[in-house]
């Protein structure tokens, strides 16, 4: 017999593109007020040079300008880089 995967059934998920600024950071991280920041590196001119999260299950990720972070259901946080996101997901 042949078989088929199901389409898979996923929760709708908040999404958010950081933008690769030092002003993007924050306001995601005022947003996401869960979401854990192991390093950041800022430069006098407001440059991002290194920011890190702590992801789910994948340990201290290094997030990168145009990365999404998603929020599941259950309020866990998943880093996702563009075109993985654009794979997985499309607007609900």
């Amino acid at each position: 017999m042949k078989y088929k995967l199901k389409p898979r059934i996923v929760d709708v998920i908040d999404a958010t593109q950081w933008d690769g600024t030092f002003a993007g950071v924050q306001a995601i991280q005022t947003a996401l007020h869960d979401l854990r920041t192991t390093a950041l590196t800022v430069s006098a001119d407001d440059t991002v040079s290194i920011w890190q999260i702590q992801g789910q299950g994948a340990g201290v990720r290094i997030v990168h300008a145009g990365d999404w972070i998603i929020t599941d259901a259950r309020g866990e946080h998943y880093l996702y880089d563009p075109d993985n996101f654009a794979d997985t997901y499309e607007p609900a």
